[in-house]
Formats: structure tokens, sequence, C-alpha cells
């Protein structure tokens, strides 16, 4: 089935199998669209809440578990467009009428929360990490976006150009431009690259079995 939402731009879709409904992010106005099954517009989340008109959090990517939403923004006191990078991980409880608590903060344009195994994960993009809710679990060099686990490995996207000017002054040297997926293995702490040569930019992985 297939229809249009009548919204300038969306980013990040999540489906609770719990609650038959489709959560979307609007970067634009920080609100989640509440979509059943029928694909009717039934509600909205508004993440922004009591913040200036002309903030912007940027809501970019979210994924749901149980009675839980988990979203990511590149900036919790809204002011990402003037420089003001404090993103982070938030837990929406979809019982207690949309109450917002965050959960990881001190991100740097982060994506993919992802829960695996009961415990939730997240990329810290720009600066190349994979994050647990305590601890920087394993660092790659360029921008990520995208993961995924199978039990035995994470996979984690790398896009070929997303913000190489800024991340040459502020990054970890050398920085990959190629755009790819990391196969790793957080045991042992070792990895290997898959390298793509047609596409530039990641944004999700999917495992399917």
């Amino acid at each position: 089935n297939k229809k249009e939402i009548e919204y300038k731009k969306l980013c990040g879709i999540t489906y609770s199998k719990k609650y038959r409904k489709f959560f979307i992010c609007n970067p634009l106005t920080d609100n989640i669209h509440v979509i059943n099954d029928k694909l009717e517009t039934i509600d909205k989340i508004n993440f922004r809440k009591n913040k200036k008109k002309d903030s912007s959090c940027h809501l970019n990517d979210i994924t749901s578990d149980g009675d839980f939403l988990y979203v990511t923004y590149f900036s919790k006191i809204g002011k990402w467009r003037e420089g003001i990078f404090d993103g982070g991980v938030s837990k929406i409880d979809l019982k207690k009428n949309y109450r917002i608590n965050e959960i990881i903060s001190n991100l740097k344009k982060p994506h993919s929360p992802e829960i695996i195994d009961g415990k939730i994960y997240v990329l810290d993009s720009f600066n190349g990490n994979l994050n647990s809710k305590k601890k920087i679990l394993a660092y790659f060099p360029g921008f990520v976006r995208g993961l995924a686990n199978d039990k035995k490995n994470f996979y984690i996207g790398q896009s070929e150009s997303m913000y190489i000017s800024k991340m040459l002054k502020s990054k970890k040297s050398p920085i990959m431009l190629n755009a790819g997926i990391y196969q790793y293995d957080s045991i042992n702490k070792i990895s290997k690259f898959l390298s793509i040569s047609d596409i530039t930019n990641i944004h999700d992985i999917k495992i399917l079995t």
C-alpha cells in the first residue's frame, strides 16, 4: 500500500507492533507523526514543546521497543543551526502522555538508535563512535550512520562525504572518505570494512534472514 503524506520533509520511521502504529520524525517541525495501519495521521508528538518557534532540534532517527520510542536529534536545546550540537537520545513513554526523558547526551549529529538484546545503542555519527548508554564501544574514522546486529557482530554504515571539511578540523586522523559497511566484533575488538563504490551515503542497515 502507498499513500502520500502531506509533509515537506520526513526523516526516520519505526513501526510499533504492540500499538500497530507508525512513528515518523519531521526534522523541520520537530514533531513525531503518529500514523495508523490505514496510513492516516492520527496524532503528533511535539518534541520541541516550549522552545522558541525558530529553534530546531533536528529529529532524524527513531526506533520503538514495547511502550517506548527512542529518538535522536542534533540539539536538545534547539540551536544546532547556531553551531550548538548538544545531541543525544531521548526515550518517549507511549503510556504516559508521551513523556520525554533524555538517556544519552553529548553526542554530535547522532543517528541510528537501536535496541539490541534489550540495550540501547546509537551512533555518534560525526565523532565516528558506536555508543551504548554508558560508554563508547568503538571508533570508526568517518561519518557513521546505519546500525544493525546479527547476535554476533555489529554492522555500521559509513557515508562517503558528510562534513569532511569540518571533520578535518576536529576529528582524529586519518579520515576515511569511501562509503561502505563495517563488520565489528565487539568481543574481540576487531573489524573489517566492505567498501561500496556505487553509492555515496548510507542511511540505514537491515539484516534479512
